[in-house]
């Protein structure tokens, strides 16, 4: 599982290069463990890690994917000092957007519902561990998908 994870992150880290998405480590970040902005000048993609914090492979790799994601959707910029209503509305957007397809390639929702209908309950835990992500993706991805109660 390891060489997978491993192998999984070090395409990321080419995707990103080819895409000229700059990864930097940011041990300051306290609150969360990753952050991706576009720059105002140059309009280049940067995302930011505060690696140290990082517990395995599997975050490492999950939190890529996620920041990946909002690559991929686009980032609708917003004041992210800014408490106004339409600046939390705009984060919230692009957030639920690049969870939606975070889901949509990490797990998928068909892949969920089977989960569901074979085991008939949810385990946050073992479905990480049989999607190879982590649980907070997973339960993530059971509200994108509309399959637990917001």
């Amino acid at each position: 599982m390891t060489k997978d994870v491993s192998s999984k992150i070090c395409n990321l880290y080419d995707k990103f290069k080819s895409e000229n998405i700059c990864v930097m480590n940011c041990p300051y970040l306290e609150e969360v463990k990753s952050i991706s902005m576009v720059s105002p000048k140059s309009g280049k993609f940067h995302i930011g890690i505060n690696y140290k914090d990082i517990s395995s492979e599997r975050e490492e790799y999950c939190i890529l994917m996620e920041e990946k994601a909002h690559y991929d959707v686009g980032i609708v910029q917003s004041n992210v000092d800014s408490n106004s209503l339409l600046d939390r509305i705009i984060r919230d957007k692009n957030e639920r957007r690049a969870k939606k397809l975070l889901a949509d390639r990490t797990i998928g929702k068909e892949n969920i519902i089977k989960w569901i209908k074979e085991y008939e309950y949810i385990d946050l835990l073992a479905m990480a561990d049989e999607f190879g992500v982590t649980p907070s993706i997973v339960h993530d991805a059971l509200l994108v998908y509309g399959l637990l109660p917001a």
